[in-house]
């Protein structure tokens, strides 16, 4: 934060909050649907581990957490998608290059589609290897999960690519209710399946929600370009 501060400051100048409060206070509120977004695309991703503490013993949050941890390492290789990605699209929706946007989306979903199978498919084959490597013994229940959790990251992938698009696009408030849902699913599910099957239930509900998220944020995105590219057209 403060490395941030610094750079801004000198790129742009020192920062003065003066009179600026009620300024401050409108941006603040219309940035609230983007927060919104990303605390329940962090609220779905972390609800198993919560529920799985009240439903079951600790050894089943470990089991989970070990292999939730190897998810979340799965995701260096997208978030320089958002990084990269984000800016342009939203270039590309101010200068109304929507045909240029729907493109660039429909790249975007197959080549991170392409590259979660690519770095799923070898994780799944190699778990009962990479769980004692990285953990040690006594993990041996996270070998299951980790395949079930790895599965998901495809979904994961896509996405990831479909939350920016939708961002670029102004959809943070349609996004948030989609991830909305997407929690309500995975609180439901998880409610269901992790009192017989433990951890391995809890994997299978991220899953089961995170591509339903996926499929309906890439259908929110098609739908929007289209609606807006007729209304540019008329």
């Amino acid at each position: 934060l403060v490395a941030g501060l610094i750079v801004v400051r000198r790129a742009i100048g020192r920062l003065s909050w003066g009179r600026r409060g009620r300024e401050l206070l409108s941006v603040l509120r219309r940035a609230f649907p983007l927060f919104l977004l990303a605390a329940l695309t962090l609220l779905h991703f972390k609800i198993d581990t919560v529920m799985l503490g009240f439903l079951k013993p600790y050894s089943e949050v470990a089991s989970y957490e070990a292999a939730a941890k190897l998810l979340e390492a799965s995701q260096f290789l997208v978030r320089p998608l958002w990084m990269v990605f984000l800016p342009i699209c939203a270039a590309l929706v101010v200068g109304g290059q929507l045909s240029r946007l729907g493109v660039l989306l429909r790249k975007l979903s197959f080549g991170s589609a392409v590259m979660g199978f690519a770095l799923a498919v070898p994780v799944i084959g190699a778990a009962a290897w990479i769980i004692p490597v990285v953990f040690g013994t006594g993990f041996e229940d996270s070998i299951p999960v980790l395949r079930v959790l790895y599965m998901s990251v495809p979904a994961l992938f896509v996405a990831t690519v479909a939350i920016f698009v939708a961002i670029s696009l102004h959809l943070e408030r349609a996004g948030g209710k989609i991830m909305t849902v997407g929690v309500v699913a995975n609180v439901a599910l998880n409610a269901l399946l992790i009192p017989p099957f433990g951890a391995l239930g809890a994997a299978w509900t991220t899953l089961v929600t995170q591509t339903i998220v996926a499929a309906w944020m890439i259908g929110l995105d098609v739908k929007a370009l289209a609606r807006l590219s007729a209304g540019t057209k008329t």
